[in-house]
């Protein structure tokens, strides 16, 4: 373990960020947000790519395989994790952050361009299922590198509120991905979507992604790397190796841990529009409005609890909101099948839990692992988590229900799920306030 509280460093309380830092912070905030709207979108979109890119006689069939396709990103990501985080400790964290974000536009514009079955056949949805591999590949790396960035620009009394940014972009990309979709549904006929209108979302990407290639272009890197950098010059470095036999345990933890954010984001978030819509029976706009006002008040929250994990510390924060999530689960189900009012207050009174879970991750992710194999470590335990806990959680869920007929099942998986958060918060280290700078 790489978790050091005999390292503590104090700064001076007069610590304040500098222009540089801002332009860091949000340059990888941005990003990072253009990473997930480009990752998120095509599940939002993923009935009428249904019809389009794998069509059958049975919808339902078509739909499975079309999230098929969608999961294969997830799967991936883990390998992004492996094969392009190293980038980040060997070379840099600016120039990871420029090889993901380019990474994930390209294909995601690609999309929008792909002819569909009926113009090019079966190559349509290997193409489609070839872009989404891509598109996880780079999801695999944007995190760590972002939040490596981050972490190392950032006074050590404020990592974790500005790592809540990290966070706070996630949050608010899943938003705009459910927004756009609930706009497109009220404001667009089902033959323009058919037609053309479905290409929207992705064609964005590209001006999006180019926004945020050039902002990460003017980065400078992280003053801690270059020290770090300078000491090491002589050595071989093999970030994934150092990460594999020396912070397994770390990594390991961390994949725990982060088990709370991930399945919320799939089962109290995403999983949502398509829980009321087909298994309860509410219009799809409503359906979408209440994971929206979820999404909303997840992001209010998810700065002023990123301050608290300065103020309280990682493990405090993290232990609130995952009790909190783990008595309302539940309640929160059970609310979906009363009604949609009282669907709103449920899951407005759960998101500022969700949000305490999901911010005191960025830091304390960040401050287990050393600056030369941070980028990589972080992110081996986050996309781990995601592959296991976040991308097969839907169909979980589906399942349940199909197989137990307790539409409340989902809020047990989520419990279940939990239990690994608060099995590895008894093993982390407070890490607040910690050293970056340590070899």
């Amino acid at each position: 373990m790489t978790i050091q509280t005999s390292a503590m460093a104090m700064p001076d309380r007069s610590e304040r960020m500098t222009p540089e830092s801002r332009r860091a912070i949000f340059s990888a905030s941005f990003g990072t947000f253009v990473e997930y709207y480009d990752f998120i979108v095509y599940g939002f979109l993923a009935t009428i790519l249904a019809g389009l890119f794998f069509p059958g006689d049975d919808p339902v069939t078509s739909l499975l395989i079309t999230f098929g396709a969608y999961a294969v990103s997830y799967f991936v990501r883990p390998l992004g994790a492996m094969l392009i985080s190293p980038i980040g400790d060997i070379y840099g964290r600016k120039a990871l952050l420029l090889v993901v974000i380019a990474l994930m536009t390209l294909p995601t514009a690609a999309i929008g361009l792909l002819p569909t079955y009926h113009q090019i056949g079966i190559l349509a949805p290997i193409l489609l299922t070839l872009c989404r591999v891509l598109q996880g590949l780079s999801a695999g790396a944007e995190y760590g590198g972002a939040s490596a960035l981050v972490v190392e620009y950032a006074p050590a009394r404020q990592r974790g509120y500005y790592s809540g940014y990290l966070t706070l972009t996630i949050s608010l990309a899943m938003a705009v991905g459910m927004g756009l979709g609930l706009f497109i549904t009220k404001m667009t006929s089902a033959e323009v979507m058919q037609s053309w209108g479905w290409r929207v979302p992705f064609l964005l990407a590209l001006p999006l992604g180019l926004i945020g290639l050039y902002i990460r272009l003017q980065l400078e890197e992280t003053p801690v790397f270059q020290k770090v950098a300078q000491k090491a010059h002589d050595k071989k470095k093999t970030p994934l190796r150092t990460t594999v036999r020396r912070d397994w345990r770390a990594v390991l933890l961390g994949m725990s841990v982060g088990a709370t954010h991930v399945i919320t984001a799939s089962i109290l978030f995403l999983f949502v529009p398509t829980h009321l819509i087909r298994n309860l029976g509410y219009p799809p706009a409503t359906a979408m409005s209440i994971a929206l006002c979820g999404l909303l008040v997840w992001s209010l929250f998810m700065l002023p609890m990123a301050a608290l994990t300065d103020r309280w510390g990682r493990k405090p924060v993290a232990w609130l909101g995952s009790l909190g999530l783990m008595a309302l689960y539940y309640p929160v189900y059970l609310a979906f099948g009363v009604g949609p009012t009282a669907s709103y207050i449920a899951i407005i009174v759960a998101a500022p839990f969700a949000s305490m879970a999901s911010a005191s991750l960025g830091p304390m992710f960040a401050e287990m692992f050393k600056t030369d194999n941070r980028s990589t470590g972080i992110n081996l335990g986050w996309q781990f988590s995601t592959l296991i806990f976040g991308g097969p959680a839907p169909m979980v869920a589906m399942w349940l229900i199909g197989r137990s007929g307790n539409m409340n099942a989902p809020a047990l998986l989520a419990m279940f799920c939990i239990c690994f958060t608060l099995f590895a918060l008894c093993f982390i280290r407070e890490t607040k306030g910690i050293d970056l700078g340590r070899m």
